[in-house]
């Protein structure tokens, strides 16, 4: 290319020379003059000259030129770098869209499943909430049958005697009993008192000392009796407790508890 360029610049210096105006001499004789011949010489080193700026001037414009060239080469390289970066500039950005996408659909699962768990909470507190108010009853209602069945630790109370309202279809002997009997010793005592005559002073210590051994005597029969009748008594309470309506009742009560727990 430079060599092209250099053979097409020479032909135009050649082409641009200019050329020898035509003398207005007279004809030429057969002997030149030494003015002709010094003015040729002054044009021919003229015309060097000017042949030696344009080939000066064509070597710089081909330096150039080749300068250009060398620009352009390193411009088109750098393009060619850029446009591979710019494509991958392009494909990040399109792997990042793919991927926000992708997240974007798994947020809005995430929040899906958060709703469903928030829900499920909230059931499953109601459900808490509605099996404590089960349980609360259930717990009021074992106390209520455990106090209408407190009657199984009365049972093994030798001093005391199971209360009546525990029986409520069959009669219980009423506890004025006791103290009619009571009152029927006291009175049989006064009597005896009274029945004593108080004649003399022996007589009247024999009949206190029989007082107090009648007194004794009836003391202790009263005694045996009572703990005879309240050993009846307990033996009644006792069959009474231990009877098949009284059995069968208390089996109901606790099939039916077993029953609603079983339900819970």
């Amino acid at each position: 290319m430079g060599e092209d360029a250099a053979h097409s610049d020479k032909s135009q210096g050649s082409e641009l020379r200019p050329e020898k105006p035509a003398s207005p001499s007279p004809a030429p004789s057969s002997t030149p003059s030494p003015s002709l011949h010094l003015g040729s010489t002054e044009e021919a080193a003229r015309d060097q000259v000017n042949a030696v700026t344009v080939l000066t001037l064509l070597d710089k414009l081909v330096k150039m030129m080749d300068v250009v060239q060398e620009n352009q080469h390193k411009m088109e390289q750098r393009q060619i770098s850029l446009e591979g970066s710019v494509k991958g500039i392009q494909n990040d950005l399109t792997k990042l869209s793919k991927y926000q996408a992708s997240t974007g659909s798994t947020v809005s699962k995430l929040l899906d499943k958060s709703r469903k768990v928030s829900a499920h909470t909230r059931a499953v507190r109601e459900r808490l909430e509605r099996q404590c108010a089960q349980v609360k009853r259930l717990e009021s209602n074992h106390a209520q049958l455990l106090r209408r069945n407190h009657f199984k630790v009365l049972i093994f109370q030798e001093e005391h005697e199971i209360p009546a309202s525990v029986f409520a279809k069959e009669p219980v002997s009423s506890p004025n009993e006791g103290k009619e009997e009571v009152a029927d010793e006291n009175k049989s005592l006064e009597e005896t008192l009274h029945t004593v005559d108080l004649s003399s002073e022996d007589e009247l210590a024999h009949g206190e000392e029989a007082l107090e051994d009648s007194a004794e005597e009836s003391l202790g029969e009263s005694r045996a009796e009572k703990i005879k009748r309240s050993s009846l008594r307990k033996v009644d309470s006792i069959k009474k407790a231990f009877s098949r309506q009284n059995i069968e009742k208390q089996m109901n009560k606790v099939g039916s508890l077993e029953h609603v727990s079983t339900r819970l």
